[in-house]
């Protein structure tokens, strides 16, 4: 029975936090969103196609908005797409884009699927292989098959959000990109951006100091000039 939060949220979870704000307003008290910059609704439809054209790093979304065919290409193999994905900026495939890697989850030679990231230990590696070898992988992908039902549901909804915002970038995110929030303060006028240095998409690992000096910081913020009171 909290009336009012600060939401917090990565990649997924930050699209969410995002929306609360709109769809919530009198909820929030602030939100923050790690690697995920605000995009806002939009009056006209742009489809996947469209949004890959135009934003070329998305182009795997056109494998995961098909269900069916993402899950025949990463349900034989989790494992392997784990150990892939999760791993340090510094100990990626750089040749290799996202499309590129998961088209290889099922055979690929590339030693990237099968070396031990240095990011998960064993045991959560473990954990996230077993939760995925029982759910699958069809049921996530709909959130990429699902863009012309979210188009409909925030069409109607104010572009601008007015609450006090956070982005943190990391510097070496080669999908959400730092310079993809260039003109986020038009719509969110009381946003900061802290752009961190060494760190990729799994920046809550990789520089986990700084993201909670980060956060403390803001949160110091927010308390010394917001009421919280209910």
């Amino acid at each position: 029975n909290i009336p009012r939060a600060v939401f917090v949220g990565h990649d997924w979870g930050a699209v969410i936090t995002w929306r609360m704000c709109m769809f919530h307003p009198e909820r929030v008290i602030a939100v923050c969103s790690v690697c995920t910059p605000y995009m806002p609704p939009s009056g006209v439809y742009v489809d996947t196609d469209t949004l890959v054209r135009a934003v070329p790093q998305f182009s795997y979304m056109s494998l995961l908005s098909q269900p069916e065919e993402a899950a025949k290409l990463l349900d034989v193999a989790p494992r392997r797409l784990f150990t892939a994905t999760f791993r340090l900026h510094t100990d990626i495939d750089a040749s290799l884009s996202f499309m590129e890697l998961l088209r290889g989850v099922p055979a690929s030679p590339n030693p990237i699927f099968a070396n031990p990231s240095k990011l998960l230990s064993q045991d959560e590696l473990d954990y996230y292989v077993a939760e995925y070898e029982r759910s699958g992988f069809a049921g996530g992908c709909n959130y990429y098959a699902a863009r012309f039902i979210d188009f409909n549901d925030e069409r109607e909804l104010p572009r601008t959000i007015s609450h006090k915002a956070l982005l943190i970038s990391p510097a070496e995110d080669r999908v959400l990109k730092p310079e993809m929030a260039a003109g986020m303060r038009k719509l969110v006028p009381n946003m900061q951006q802290q752009v961190v240095a060494n760190a990729g998409h799994w920046v809550l690992w990789e520089q986990k100091g700084e993201i909670t000096r980060i956060l403390q910081q803001w949160l110091d913020q927010i308390c010394e000039s917001t009421s919280i009171v209910p």
